[in-house]
């Protein structure tokens, strides 16, 4: 006869952390979360009103704190990602696995749009998530630089 411990099946370690972030589509009350990754990885966009971001974003959560976001920006033939970050004072592998898990919630979410490719643009400093990319069959089409203007 089998033990009840025997029965149970133990998790590992990294069961437990993929199983502990979630993602989903962001509501306006996480502008101000995003906003603040952002500004923790050098994006700051001034007076941006992170108030009414529904429903552009994905964000990755460990309980209740944001740990990550994407905006998702649906077009055909070509549907794009951008500001894909993860808190850098979130541990090295929830924020590895935030990444994918958004990363993959992206694709999916795009793909439902009926997007043909996903683009989105990687910062030249950023080299070991370029080189993951490319692993992962994704093709690098042009080098450039990220310019913004206030619209207002």
């Amino acid at each position: 006869m089998q033990t009840q411990q025997s029965q149970h099946k133990h998790k590992t370690r990294a069961e437990v952390l993929r199983e502990r972030v979630r993602v989903r589509l962001a509501v306006n009350e996480a502008g101000k979360d995003i906003a603040a990754i952002l500004i923790a990885n050098g994006v700051v966009l001034g007076d941006a009103d992170w108030s009414d971001i529904f429903p552009h974003w994905l964000i990755a959560t460990d309980g209740d704190k944001v740990i990550g976001c994407c905006q998702i920006m649906h077009g055909k033939p070509v549907g794009f990602v951008e500001f894909l970050y993860v808190d850098p004072k979130a541990p090295y592998k929830l924020r590895v696995i935030a990444l994918h898990k958004l990363a993959i919630s992206a694709m999916a979410t795009l793909y439902i749009a009926k997007s043909k490719y996903i683009a989105g643009f990687i910062d030249q400093q950023n080299w070991k998530l370029s080189e993951v990319l490319q692993k992962h069959k994704f093709t690098k089409i042009a080098v450039g630089a990220v310019i913004v203007k206030v619209l207002v």
